[in-house]
């Protein structure tokens, strides 16, 4: 018998007990409770479990997947640099990087809970492609070719909301629900897909900046 059967079968018989031995009798009260603490019971086993929390230290985590994207990069001869962590073990939620030749935008890899939205109260990774303030030169080029990044990268690109980019905060970011990923494994994981971005939207960055 599962545990739904059973709480439905104490129902039935509970009702029946109390017309047959004990009508009108406060006894009841102690039954209605004992029902109540099944149910309650009952209700706790459906929540889901909560995914493996990150135990590590973020600033180090950072750290690792940062490291881990700069070393993937190297390999196919780009050059990127880390802007943000000169103290070691910076325990800052974000790390800047920046890549040669791009003077006027860089790469952020920061921690994230939307309060609006779909992602409302997750608790997310984001990669942004930052290009605040270039609106015209850079970001609405790129913003024709989101679609064929998105493909290339195999994962959907978010953008600011139009409130944000109405203040001149132009973003192009790549989200990840940091409970879906075990702690041993997040580095090498994430530190692939941040060098994908990087190496994606940094083939038509270099198509639209225009040399000095």
């Amino acid at each position: 018998m599962t545990e739904r059967d059973f709480v439905s079968a104490f129902e039935q018989r509970k009702e029946l007990f109390i017309r047959q031995v004990m009508p009108g009798d406060n006894n009841r009260k102690a039954l209605d409770l004992f029902e109540k603490w099944l149910k309650g019971k009952l209700d706790h086993s459906k929540k889901p479990q909560k995914s493996r929390a990150i135990k590590k230290e973020f600033g180090l985590m950072l750290d690792s997947i940062v490291k881990e994207a700069e070393s993937l990069l190297a390999d196919q001869g780009i050059y990127a640099g880390c802007v943000s962590s000169i103290v070691p073990g910076n325990r800052s939620n974000s790390r800047c990087i920046r890549v040669k030749n791009l003077d006027s935008i860089y790469y952020r890899i920061c921690k994230t809970s939307p309060r609006k939205g779909k992602y409302s109260g997750k608790n997310l990774l984001a990669v942004e492609l930052i290009m605040d303030g270039n609106k015209n030169n850079i970001f609405l080029p790129l913003l024709f070719e989101k679609a064929n990044m998105e493909k290339k990268l195999g994962m959907e690109i978010e953008r600011e909301r139009q409130t944000i980019e109405a203040t001149g905060k132009y973003r192009f970011k790549i989200l990840f629900d940091l409970n879906e990923y075990e702690e041993e494994a997040i580095a090498r994981q994430l530190g692939e897909a941040m060098a994908k971005f990087i190496m994606v939207t940094g083939n038509y960055l270099n198509k639209v900046i225009k040399p000095n």
